[in-house]
């Protein structure tokens, strides 16, 4: 029905309209820090998080219907901080790749 928060021209042309709200919620991918393998590799966790490709993710699974978050904290929830940007929350294979080296 909605592709790329649009939604599709033939609802369009029946008269359906799409109205698009924040909804309070976060998706989050955790690691088990207390297993040995991540435990003391703070390089491999780091890496992780660069080869993760975040954008490609919303648009594979949301249908590129959701805001990439950048902490736990979802906008409209207090504690939520519009201007923060998580340094590790950035598709960097190359950055991962150093890491694992």
């Amino acid at each position: 029905m909605i592709r790329d928060q649009t939604l599709l021209p033939a609802l369009q042309k029946k008269g359906f309209q799409l109205f698009c709200e924040p909804e309070v919620n976060t998706i989050f991918f955790a690691m088990n820090n207390g297993h040995p393998l991540f435990k003391d590799n703070l390089k491999l966790r780091q890496a992780l998080s660069f080869a993760f490709d975040r954008e490609r993710y919303i648009k594979l699974f949301h249908n590129n219907n959701a805001i990439l978050a950048q902490s736990i904290i979802p906008p409209g929830l207090v504690g939520y901080d519009e201007n923060y940007v998580n340094p590790y929350a950035i598709y960097d294979l190359e950055r991962a790749k150093q890491l694992l080296a």
